[in-house]
């Protein structure tokens, strides 16, 4: 059956089977927030690099405290809605992929895209035109556009786009 969505913006070669993935989504910012996106309708997958982290959440334990989380992780893993992956390929599956990975600063101020890099790197034969990717952490100024040129200098038409988490780690689900 067609996508509606990939019709709609002129891609209906290539539909894409989810509706986003959070990628470092087995973290205190990413988890919680895959799950109310899975919670509210949305195909969402996890993606994170820590196969130990990723079985428990399969499992339906939550790696950490995050209060109401573990009842709702039980109730929407046998929903479809959610999918728990430490492969990268489970990207190239999903229209908007939400970054959950900060540029942190050194002593004197500097930014370090070193994670944002790597993790862009690993991914790069996953990416599709039509995708959206948003930086969900708290970046260093012209990181969008940083990687918005990236993406270009590889071929890629791949819109990009700032949402800084603002929560209470543990409560980010009330």
């Amino acid at each position: 059956m067609p996508d509606a969505r990939a019709e709609q913006d002129g891609n209906a070669a290539a539909p894409f089977a989810a509706d986003l993935c959070v990628i470092g989504g087995g973290g205190h910012i990413g988890l919680p927030f895959a799950l109310i996106c899975a919670d509210s309708g949305l195909r969402t997958v996890i993606y994170d690099v820590d196969s130990r982290k990723v079985a428990r959440i399969r499992g339906g334990e939550m790696p950490f405290f995050e209060e109401g989380a573990e009842e709702l992780l039980r109730r929407l893993l046998p929903t479809g809605r959610l999918r728990v992956e430490d492969r990268v390929d489970a990207i190239r599956d999903c229209r908007i992929l939400v970054m959950i990975i900060g540029t942190p600063v050194d002593e004197h101020l500097n930014p370090s895209f070193t994670a944002i890099d790597r993790a862009l790197e690993a991914a790069r034969e996953e990416l599709r035109d039509g995708q959206v990717l948003v930086l969900r952490s708290t970046v260093f100024p012209g990181t969008a556009a940083r990687l918005q040129r990236r993406l270009r200098a590889w071929g890629l038409d791949i819109g990009v786009a700032c949402c800084p988490e603002r929560v209470a780690q543990g409560y980010s689900l009330r």
